[in-house]
């Protein structure tokens, strides 16, 4: 791509130094010009009920998702409390999982109750933004990788693995639209712990394996998890989901 002649947006939250906002770079007939959103008053709700950014339309104007009215909004100020969430692109689709950490348990008392806290699927359709799915996964902080079919290995079904960091676990989820019975089914839970690095050997849930950070290798189609617990690298078999 030639940068000097295509036009291009992106937006980037900052927050460093007491700064929390949305920041505008835009280049567009040569020109390059950086614009930040306005920030407005907190709503003063729990981290569980606080709208999520989830990015800008094309009049730069912020997308704001509700979790209590699952309703997608536009906005031109981005409240002082809104939560940032960590976002990835289903590289197969125009599908996008934004992830919700939970409260300081690591629960999406909202969504999922005491038991787990959640990932939001939304998608681009007709030119909006909606929402498609939550789920339900494990507690606290998720890293998500997608994995499917490779030049090696035809065989590996399209999934998407999701890491939950107080749990010590790995959700694999279906993400197949063309296997009704899977697509968005979580399949399997992936129970990371090590007994060697447990106290009494233990092998329960939740665990000390505390996983953050994966990523999926089509030269071997092998998903690799990094335990920071254990401070140990998890090699999976997208397959059979085996570690």
């Amino acid at each position: 791509m030639n940068t000097a002649t295509t036009d291009w947006t992106i937006a980037a939250h900052l927050e460093y130094n007491d700064r929390n906002e949305v920041v505008v770079v835009q280049h567009k007939g040569g020109e390059t010009a950086v614009t930040r959103l306005e920030r407005g008053a907190a709503t003063g709700k729990d981290i569980n009920h606080v709208p999520a950014f989830w990015g800008i339309n094309e009049r730069n104007e912020a997308l704001v998702y509700d979790p209590a009215s699952k309703e997608i909004e536009r906005q031109t100020v981005v409240a002082a409390d809104t939560r940032f969430a960590y976002a990835y692109r289903d590289p197969e689709s125009v599908r996008v999982w934004f992830m919700n950490d939970g409260d300081k348990d690591g629960n999406d008392t909202l969504a999922c109750g005491d038991k787990a806290s959640s990932v939001t699927i939304a998608a681009k359709t007709n030119g909006q933004a909606e929402r498609v799915d939550t789920l339900c996964v494990g507690r606290g902080h998720h890293v998500t990788i997608f994995v499917g079919p490779t030049p090696k290995q035809g065989n590996i079904p399209y999934r998407a693995f999701a890491s939950n960091l107080k749990d010590g676990t790995i959700h694999v989820i279906g993400n197949d639209p063309n296997d009704a019975v899977s697509f968005l089914k979580t399949i399997a839970t992936i129970n990371l712990c090590d007994p060697r690095f447990e106290d009494n050997a233990d092998t329960d849930v939740p665990n000390n394996a505390f996983p953050h950070g994966m990523e999926f290798s089509p030269s071997t189609g092998k998903v690799y998890n990094l335990n920071n617990g254990y401070h140990t690298v998890a090699v999976i078999d997208p397959l059979s989901h085996e570690v």
